[in-house]
């Protein structure tokens, strides 16, 4: 049976602690394999939030009022999109 990958919920403010508490977390004293562990977990998660801010800038190319700020939006997005690719 092929396992799929299943997406949970959880409230920014909760995922924005990990972040911070993975970032800041002290793995200097941690033993090789635990400690790539840890890397392989924030280079998730900061791929996670780099995945809502390209959302976020998407919305606003969506639900810009006129033409000149979705063409900035656009731009905006665009340059950001160049940014966080891997």
């Amino acid at each position: 049976m092929a396992s799929t990958q299943k997406n949970i919920q959880i409230p920014l403010s909760l995922f924005k602690e990990i972040v911070e508490f993975v970032e800041y977390m002290d793995n200097s004293c941690l033993d090789t394999a635990f400690a790539a562990m840890c890397g392989s977990i924030l280079a998730g998660l900061r791929a996670k939030q780099d995945s809502m801010a390209l959302r976020e800038h998407y919305a606003d190319i969506v639900h810009a009022m006129d033409d000149d700020k979705r063409h900035n939006a656009r731009m905006r997005y665009l340059e950001m999109k160049r940014l966080y690719k891997p």
